[in-house]
């Protein structure tokens, strides 16, 4: 009997699914840590990007001009998509290639976790989650000490 360990869930808060994922985070014009394609939109002459689900009115910005989009349809980040992405990334072979891919499909790098034998993992980024740690109170301890200490980042 052989048994193997299997990575079903990667849990971490947001700079640590961005250690994890190697995608370019909640700033980048495919900021989501799920990877589900909700593309951002960026301010005249700015480099950051914010996920918006309305369109401005009278919003012209080249690159950022998608029409509203309905939450109940977004879709869910596949390995598939996140391979085939990561496949035009790693083909970038200038400078400028890999800004223009970077900025295309949101990722910076491979992930870490590929690094794992691909039978023993749920796949990426099937198996990031949302910032789980913000939701389930895990934090809490450590920011009412802050607090209570005076020291508490504002």
């Amino acid at each position: 009997f052989i048994s193997h360990l299997f990575l079903a869930l990667a849990l971490a808060n947001g700079p640590g699914l961005l250690c994890m994922s190697s995608l370019v985070g909640h700033t980048g014009k495919n900021g989501c840590y799920m990877y589900c394609g909700l593309k951002g939109q960026c301010k005249p002459h700015a480099s950051q990007y914010y996920p918006v689900l309305l369109k401005p009115n009278n919003y012209t910005i080249a690159g950022c001009t998608h029409d509203d989009i309905d939450i109940a349809n977004l879709s869910q980040g596949t390995s598939a998509h996140y391979v085939e992405n990561l496949h035009i990334m790693m083909a970038s072979c200038t400078q400028a290639q890999y800004e223009r891919n970077h900025l295309d499909t949101g990722i910076v790098g491979p992930s870490i976790l590929l690094g794992l034998e691909l039978d023993h993992i749920l796949g990426v980024p099937e198996c990031f989650s949302s910032e789980i740690m913000y939701f389930s109170g895990t934090n809490m301890a450590s920011l009412y000490t802050d607090l209570w200490q005076g020291v508490a980042d504002c």
